[in-house]
Formats: C-alpha cells, sequence, structure tokens
C-alpha cells in the first residue's frame, strides 16, 4: 500500500492549450492543408507553362542562330567566284566583290581572302572596337580594305589599308607596314582546308582589334589543289544582341558555348561564366538536349534547358537556356503570401478569444492545479478558498481538495513531517517493512523533570514543555533530522535514512544547538514563574532497523536495534557522569575528528556487559 500525491510528470496540459489544439487540428491544419495543396497545383501548372516557353524560347533561339550561321556561309559564293576568277579576287576588283557582299550580311564584321603563297586582302567595317585599336583611323572612316603582299624571295612582307567614309572615297591610306600574319595557322583556315568545305572556329581574339570574335572559312580548290580560303568574323555583340531578343523573363540568361565551354555569345554581354552557368555546367544533364532544374546554395531555382547545334562538319555550339523559376512563380508566391498573412490574422483572432475563453473557463481548474501543488509541497495556504467558484463541479473539487489539506497538515502533526513527505513522495513504503541503515540515534530527557512539575503550576508546566518540544524539534528537523517520537518528557530522533554521509556531524550540530537554545530560554521561563531546563543528550552511530512497524490497523514509522537502546542508556549515563551531551565512540569516528570532545573512558551501562568508549560532546572544530 502507497499514498502518492505528485502529479504524474508525464501528463500535464492545460484545459488552454487543449482548447487550443483543438483549434488547430480541428480548423488550422485543415485550411492550411487545402492552401498548401492549392499552391503545389497551381505551382506545377505554371512551371508546366514555363518548360512549353523555355522549350519554345530555346528552339526559336537555336533555329536563330542557325539562320546566322547560314547568312554567314554566303562567303561560299565568293569561293565560287574565286575558284572562277583567282586574279580578278587578288585585284582591288576583289576589294569591291568582297565589299559588296559584306554589307550585305551586317552580322560579318570583316570579309577576306588568305591564300597558300601568303596573299591575304580583307574588307572591314570600321566600329568602335577597331577605332580603340588603331588610333590612327581616320575619324570620319567607315570602311577599311588592305592586303598583304605574298611570300616571295625576301622574307619580309607589307601591309596596305585604305579607310573610306563611302565606299571608294578614300579618307586615308597606310603603305608598306611590315607583317608577319600568317592566316594559313589559323584553326578554321586549317578545318576548312581538311574537310574541304565550311569550317568555324571557337572564340579568339581579333589581332586587328584585340575583341574576341568567331570565324568561318570556305576553301578555294582549283583543280583538285588547295589554294586558300573565303573568311569572315563575327563580333560577339552581334550575336548576343539576337540571343538578348529571345529572352522569355526579365531575369532569364541566354548563352552560346564552343565545343571548350567558353562563351561566344550571351544575352548578357560579358563573355565570363557568371555563378549560375557554372553551377549548372557541372550537371550531367548538361551535355544533352534536356531540361531539367536547378537548385542553388541559397535554396534559388532555376529551369535549364540546353540544344546542341552542328555548325559545320566537326564542330557543335551549346545553346544554354537558364531562367529563375521566381520570375513566374513569384507572383503566386506574392498572392501565397498575401493568403498566409490573412490566415495567420484568422488564427490570431480566433486564438485570442479561445485564450480568453479558456482562462475564464479555466482559471479555477488551474487554481485547484496549483492548490494540490502546494498541497504536495506542504504549503497549505490554498487561493482556491480566496476565489470560490459558481460552477457546481468546481466547488466540489475545491471542497475535497480543503479536506485532503487539512487532513495533511494534521496528520504532519503527529507524524514526523519528514515521514509524511516520504510517504506522499513514495519514498517510504507503509507495507510493513523494515530496512537495515547506518544512523545516528538522539535522545533527549529533561533532568529532574517530576521534581520541576511538582513545582511549578501546570500551565507554566505546559507552556514550558511546548518550549522544549519547539526548540528540539525545530534543532532536528535544521539538521536534516526526523523526529521519531515522545517519550514522556524525552524525544528521541535519528538521521541518516536519506542516505546522507554526514549524519553524525549533523546529530552533534542539533544537540549543541538544543543546549544552546535551552539555556537562552532558561532566563524567560523563570521571569514567568517557571524553572530552567538541564537537559540531557545522548549521541550514537550503529546498524539499525528502520522502516514501519505496527499492526494492519496501526503503523509506526520508528527505528529499532541495539543501536537504540545504546543511545538511551547514554542519555541516562549524563546523570551518573555529571555530562550533558554523551556520545560514543562510533560516532567520534564518524565525524572525521570534527568535533571537540572529552573522553570519558570505557564506561559499562546498564544491561550491557561489554564497556564502551565513550566522550562528552563540547563543540565543534572550526575550520
Amino acid at each position: 500500500m502507497s499514498l502518492n500525491l505528485q502529479k504524474d510528470k508525464t501528463f500535464g496540459l492545460s484545459m488552454l492549450w487543449v482548447l487550443i489544439l483543438g483549434f488547430l487540428f480541428a480548423s488550422v491544419i485543415p485550411l492550411g492543408l487545402v492552401i498548401i495543396r492549392s499552391r503545389i497545383r497551381n505551382e506545377q501548372l505554371i512551371l508546366e507553362s514555363l518548360q512549353a516557353r523555355i522549350d519554345r524560347s530555346a528552339t526559336a533561339a537555336e533555329a536563330d542562330v542557325k539562320q546566322v550561321i547560314e547568312e554567314m556561309a554566303i562567303i561560299s559564293i565568293i569561293s565560287e567566284i574565286a575558284v572562277r576568277e583567282l586574279d580578278l579576287m587578288r585585284s582591288e576588283e576583289g576589294s569591291d566583290i568582297l565589299w559588296s557582299y559584306l554589307q550585305r550580311v551586317p552580322i560579318i564584321d570583316a570579309i577576306y581572302l588568305s591564300l597558300e603563297d601568303g596573299y591575304h586582302r580583307v574588307v572591314t567595317r570600321v566600329d568602335e572596337n577597331r577605332r580603340t585599336a588603331h588610333r590612327n583611323i581616320p575619324e570620319e572612316a567607315n570602311w577599311h580594305s588592305g592586303w598583304i603582299t605574298p611570300y616571295s624571295n625576301s622574307s619580309e612582307r607589307t601591309r596596305h589599308r585604305d579607310y573610306y567614309k563611302q565606299w571608294r572615297e578614300l579618307v586615308g591610306s597606310h603603305q608598306q607596314e611590315k607583317t608577319d600574319l600568317d592566316l594559313r595557322k589559323l584553326p578554321h583556315y586549317k578545318s576548312a582546308k581538311l574537310h574541304r568545305g565550311f569550317a568555324i572556329s571557337g572564340v579568339k581574339l581579333n589581332p586587328d582589334t584585340g575583341h574576341p570574335v568567331v570565324s568561318i572559312g570556305w576553301p578555294i580548290f582549283i583543280d583538285n589543289r588547295h589554294y586558300g580560303f573565303i573568311g569572315a568574323n563575327m563580333t560577339l555583340d552581334r550575336f548576343s544582341e539576337h540571343l538578348a531578343n529571345l529572352l522569355i523573363s526579365e531575369g532569364s540568361s541566354m548563352y552560346l558555348l564552343d565545343p571548350k565551354g567558353v562563351i561566344i555569345a550571351t544575352s548578357k554581354g560579358a563573355i565570363q561564366p557568371d555563378s549560375i552557368l557554372k553551377l549548372a555546367m557541372q550537371s550531367d544533364e548538361f551535355q544533352l538536349d534536356s531540361n531539367y532544374s536547378l537548385i542553388t546554395k541559397a535554396e534559388q531555382r532555376y529551369s535549364v534547358a540546353t540544344r546542341k547545334i552542328q555548325v559545320d562538319l566537326s564542330t557543335e555550339w551549346q545553346l544554354v537556356l537558364i531562367t529563375p523559376e521566381d520570375d513566374f512563380v513569384g507572383p503566386l508566391n506574392m498572392i501565397s503570401a498575401g493568403m498566409n498573412r490573412d490566415l495567420l490574422l484568422v488564427i490570431a483572432v480566433s486564438l485570442s478569444l479561445i485564450v480568453i475563453f479558456a482562462r475564464n473557463l479555466g482559471k479555477h481548474i488551474e487554481g485547484i492545479s496549483s492548490d494540490f501543488d502546494k498541497v504536495s509541497s506542504f504549503n497549505f495556504e490554498l487561493d482556491t478558498a480566496k476565489n470560490p467558484s459558481r460552477l457546481k463541479e468546481m466547488v466540489t473539487l475545491q471542497q475535497g481538495l480543503k479536506v485532503l489539506s487539512d487532513s495533511l497538515q494534521a496528520f504532519s502533526r503527529f507524524v514526523p513531517i519528514a515521514v509524511v513527505r516520504g510517504i506522499v513522495n513514495n519514498d517510504i513504503d507503509l507495507n510493513q517493512k523494515l530496512n537495515e541503515k547506518r544512523l545516528t540515534l538522539f535522545f533527549c530527557d529533561i533532568s529532574g523533570f517530576t521534581a520541576i512539575a511538582e513545582r511549578i503550576s501546570s500551565e507554566q508546566l505546559v507552556l514550558q514543555m511546548q518550549d522544549f518540544f519547539e526548540i528540539v524539534c525545530q534543532a532536528v528537523e535544521e539538521e536534516g533530522g526526523t523526529v521519531d517520537k515522545f517519550i514522556g518528557d524525552a524525544v528521541m530522533a535519528f538521521w541518516g535514512v536519506d542516505g546522507d554521509l554526514d549524519h553524525p556531524v549533523r546529530a552533534a550540530r542539533a544537540a549543541l544547538k538544543v543546549q544552546d537554545r535551552i539555556q537562552n530560554q532558561s532566563p524567560l521561563w523563570i521571569e514567568l514563574g517557571g524553572e530552567a531546563f538541564q537537559v540531557r543528550i545522548g549521541l550514537h552511530t550503529a546498524d539499525v532497523l528502520v522502516g514501519t512497524i505496527g499492526s494492519p490497523t496501526r503503523l509506526n514509522y520508528t527505528a529499532i536495534g541495539d543501536g537504540v537502546n545504546v543511545a538511551a542508556r547514554l542519555e541516562a549515563l549524563n546523570k551518573d557522569l555529571g555530562t550533558k551531551i554523551c556520545i560514543s565512540d562510533s560516532l567520534f569516528q564518524a565525524t572525521g575528528g570534527t568535533l571537540q570532545v572529552r573522553s570519558l573512558g570505557y564506561q559499562t551501562m546498564r544491561g550491557r556487559h561489554e564497556p564502551l568508549l565513550l566522550y562528552e560532546l563540547l563543540g565543534l572544530i572550526s575550520n
């Protein structure tokens, strides 16, 4: 059998939280799930639409790139003319032919004839890049024509330049410039010769401007003999303008890459890859014609589309379109954010009403719960008595708690509070059970009590006995001991039930407190017509049995055994030895030399054959 007033720590939801959680599970969560499901479905539809737009844009860009390349393939016509009239192409009329085709295709920056013997003829536009690279170009020039002499017995070759405002409207010339330019070393020259057809280069720097260009070439074969090729340069900014016109959103980007992953053109204008493109290029799907999603470290989502474009027999370019999904999902997110704000407002208002309702309904339950905690902690000042409820069920609970509090308070006056607390906390088994423990036993008695009782009035005797018991009980409880019982004018107590190892010192300290306080109280008793008390105390540390013992209808929590008898004999022996506090050697040894004592030698006590080494306790040795 056990008594347990402690609340179960594993369960403790208040009514307020029950109502709040009920509201959340019944209303908020289902509504939130509906909103989330709707948002996910809408986002899926938007992303499907986005993928369709990406496909259309990528396909259009692919077609546009192919069209540009086809336009640049106009040089094949010039190559056919060179096959028929190679000498003509080496003359000034050749420049006229080159210019006539150059001005037809705005995306081409330069067209040139390069031959195996080193002869080179070129016609170019004059733009800001070329003006920056060559400060000696006349300011009003719009066209440039030039030629380089072929290899001869002399190792030196010269370049001749003419500048025109309008074609053949000469505004400046530069003659006899020495040069070692050899176009036969260019990759697209070699590729056109090797494959006997159209060839295209990767990104390279134009030797005349220092700016990146893409070059194409068409070989010249006469009677199966290679004589040279017709080449053309295209500036990347013009190619980039085509890509910029095909973007599907403000945040999207489009790139055209050569086989080495170098940017040929980009809608952004910059030719260096940004962090998003670098991340996209790390995907296994990047080398395929595919659409895939990309997530950055910042949790930003991008849709990536890649397309392969065959530009000549040996070269493939790659078109890459990268689009932030927020450009399309962003408005949906804004709508969702607004709905979330509205939902939070509804939840806040609802929770406020629930809190008001729950507090009004639950304040009495919380008061009863708080009072129950107080009773469990042996605090008997209940709040429910100050705030009674009008609800019938609450009144019944409050009255029952009041009865429990009053009963426990009364019980604590008859039974040591430590015992009551142990029973309440389930530390003491109410079944009849004794356990052996090493305790320090304490007996305290009033010397000459019978004679004093005869000399003073009954009222004064009762007053002094109440003071005496209060002094002893308070000293014992201050030092963590348990008052076992009152035996007439004597008090029995013990220490060590809770496993505290320094219980011998605590007991000694309590004994000294009792003697000191009785001595201080005695003058007041004398002043009230009473007499001073002289008390005798016996202390002994020993192994005894402690626990509940008695009958099925009445139990007592106490300690029994030879050690208890020894402590009682030590208290009585004070009278023969003329001492106030008599302690055993077992207690003295257990305190580790912290007590100030006077040896009483070996003494034989009544009822025992073996003498014991005893001491008089005088005080504590200060550290």
